[in-house]
């Protein structure tokens, strides 16, 4: 599977279930739309057990994010009923959902005419700068309220956000669940950009205080695949380019210290002055780079801030 889901992967997981699965899905989903916080469902599907109706509700949470307020746990009542944990009063929920969406414009505007990639940047680099990984043992971490309210949150929080910044962007999206290198639960997102899929995982390249390195942004299964596990599946597309990564846009790697020099120097001379990115692959270590950016600067030019990431053996340049 490597074409973009329908309507841009809001009911991806969907389209995992069984047959009976799939008919609970869509009564638990009728429920949520229809603006009915009543925790309890009747699911008068012939034959639904609790198993079917528990995997239609995981799908469900999976696939759309904006139904922020359910929660974690549910229990299968007498008479082919779901309970499911309601975090919030219809009240809160009425108001949540109204700053949720004046957020999201915030986080969106500018991007109107871009090209899909530039958009996606843009907003991933917001999310990346606003958002604090903090985990304060509560559901709303894992939901965008926390995101929302306090700019902190886990995985899931931040990659809710991206989800539903990118669907307002008519780029499609779903949620990968899989490991860390420390074998620790962890997702992260596959997006559809000009049609083809790559992975983004905006968590780990949370940096509010710093400048964003876009180290995770539209990374192929191999280039993910370094420190992200247990995300294979048949239901997944194979991500297999590495031609929208950040690093493969023109003007971002550089090979020898002359073409980085000349490129920095015209960079730095445009008006307005924006940050220069730049990884340099003939620098060996961080060192190298902060080398690298002194020789290029030696010639003149204005005040800038440089910040490094060994890892990528890249830098920052920011005019200040």
């Amino acid at each position: 599977m490597n074409g973009a889901p329908e309507k841009l992967g809001a009911r991806f997981y969907r389209s995992q279930l069984g047959e009976k699965a799939a008919a609970a899905y869509d009564l638990l989903e009728a429920h949520c739309e229809s603006k009915n916080y009543a925790p309890c469902v009747p699911l008068p599907v012939p034959g639904c057990t609790f198993d079917d109706a528990f995997a239609a509700y995981c799908a469900l949470q999976s696939d759309r994010p904006d139904f922020f307020w359910l929660g974690s746990s549910v229990r299968w009542l007498p008479g082919a009923r779901l309970e499911m944990s309601v975090l919030y009063t219809p009240d809160e929920i009425s108001r949540l959902s109204l700053l949720l969406r004046k957020y999201l414009c915030r986080l969106l505007r500018g991007t109107a005419g871009l090209p899909a990639v530039e958009a996606e940047r843009l907003v991933y680099e917001r999310i990346a700068k606003r958002l604090h990984y903090i985990d304060h043992d509560d559901e709303r971490d894992h939901n965008v309220v926390g995101p929302l309210l306090s700019a902190s949150c886990v995985c899931e929080g931040a990659n809710d956000l991206l989800l539903l910044c990118l669907r307002r962007l008519s780029i499609p999206c779903v949620k990968v669940s899989g490991r860390s290198a420390r074998d620790r639960r962890h997702c992260w997102t596959i997006a559809w950009v000009d049609g083809e899929p790559a992975h983004c995982d905006v968590t780990w390249d949370l940096a509010p205080d710093g400048d964003v390195f876009f180290e995770y942004f539209n990374l192929s299964d191999r280039q993910i695949g370094r420190d992200h596990f247990g995300f294979e599946s048949p239901a997944l597309p194979r991500c297999t380019s590495e031609e929208l990564g950040f690093y493969s846009a023109p003007n971002r790697s550089f090979s020898t210290q002359q073409d980085f020099s000349r490129f920095l120097m015209r960079r730095l001379r445009v008006r307005p002055p924006s940050p220069v990115w730049a990884r340099l692959e003939f620098a060996r270590t961080g060192d190298g780079v902060r080398r690298a950016v002194e020789e290029a600067l030696s010639a003149g030019g204005p005040n800038v801030r440089v910040s490094i990431h060994s890892g990528l053996r890249a830098a920052v340049i920011t005019p200040v």
